[in-house]
């Protein structure tokens, strides 16, 4: 077989014409096998261009991938098998990323961890586990989070601060059962939080005359006026006001 053609495209590649057949290939791979016009190659190098070539158009496709934002191990591994990359080329692909840098478990853990606390309110124990799942060390990721120790404190108060404020509906005790879940939903332990509850001061006297109303004069369509007053009162003890009209 010969080489009848090499032309470089606008994307970087090249197109080969080997026997009137084109292959669009990586400059790795014609650096690695001196491909040159004219030039004859047999059936066993050329099995070797393509299995060489599909290596580097997948190294090439991660590299994208990880240009985007960083990645985990997990993810880069994921992406490989998507794109039906053999195990072999899989190992050789993340080997060559750490030995590059790309896949650093320290520098990926600090930044994710940046990004949590600049962009959301997620807590200390979320992040940790969502960390865990892509097989970070616990070690490590503690390392980063026992930073912000402060930092949790404020944002918990901060949170609490602003339910407290625009509560309109609430008993104190649904607001507090409220704000628990809450934070614990967003990775924030009882130890952190369970002071902080405890100090809230709120009055819900005027949120029970509010919701009163509102379940008396609906309540008063269907029932008489004493049967109305009772069952409005009902439902306000089961959502947590204990003042009685």
């Amino acid at each position: 077989m010969k080489i009848s053609k090499i032309k470089l495209n606008k994307n970087g590649k090249y197109e080969v014409t080997i026997d009137n057949t084109k292959y669009i290939l990586y400059q790795d791979v014609i650096i690695k096998y001196l491909l040159f016009s004219k030039k004859e190659i047999d059936n066993n190098m050329l099995n070797d261009i393509i299995k060489d070539n599909i290596y580097y158009e997948a190294y090439d496709k991660i590299i994208k991938f990880i240009n985007i934002k960083l990645r985990t191990k997990n993810e880069i591994r994921n992406k490989l098998n998507l794109l039906n990359v053999s195990t072999e080329d899989q190992d050789k692909i993340i080997n060559v990323l750490e030995n590059q840098g790309y896949l650093n478990d320290e520098v990926y853990i600090k930044a994710f961890i940046n990004d949590k606390i600049n962009l959301s309110l997620e807590g200390p124990n979320k992040i940790k586990n969502e960390l865990l799942k892509n097989n970070f060390s616990e070690e490590k990721i503690l390392n980063y989070l026992d930073n912000y120790n402060d930092l949790w404190e404020k944002r918990i108060e901060k949170i609490i601060n602003k339910r407290v404020k625009i509560n309109k509906n609430y008993s104190k005790k649904m607001l507090i059962k409220k704000i628990n879940n809450e934070l614990i939903n967003l990775g924030y332990s009882k130890e952190m939080f369970s002071n902080s509850l405890n100090n809230i001061i709120i009055d819900d006297s005027l949120i029970y005359e509010k919701e009163y109303q509102k379940l008396y004069n609906k309540l008063i369509k269907k029932y008489d006026e004493d049967k109305a007053k009772i069952l409005a009162k009902q439902k306000l003890y089961i959502k947590g006001f204990n003042e009685n009209k």
